[in-house]
């Protein structure tokens, strides 16, 4: 996940790399991670959109990007799902607390 994280965000395309099935894959990162395959990704996938928001000098256009998402508001549609915050609240909530 860590190689791939910026073209892959499929679990199908994790389970071809490995040469198992996305049941195998589920089973053994639930038993491993008490998650499903999906939110592991999902959680991984957001990690690295909120390190690029405040690590980088990166517009949302260059993340989406970079990240494959195909527009800027597919990413921004997807971390809001994920952390109920816009990427904008994301920041100033940082910067706030710093």
């Amino acid at each position: 996940m860590e190689i791939h994280i910026k073209d892959k965000q499929r679990i199908a395309d994790y389970a071809d790399i490995l040469g198992i099935s996305r049941i195998s894959l589920n089973k053994a990162v639930k038993a491993q991670f008490n998650t499903t395959a999906s939110q592991l990704l999902k959680q991984r996938l957001v990690f690295e959109i909120q390190n690029m928001l405040l690590y980088s000098n990166k517009t949302i256009n260059e993340i989406a990007y970079e990240l494959s998402f195909p527009e800027p508001n597919h990413l921004m549609r997807f971390f809001k799902a994920q952390t109920n915050q816009t990427t904008t609240e994301f920041i100033n909530d940082v910067k706030k607390s710093s």
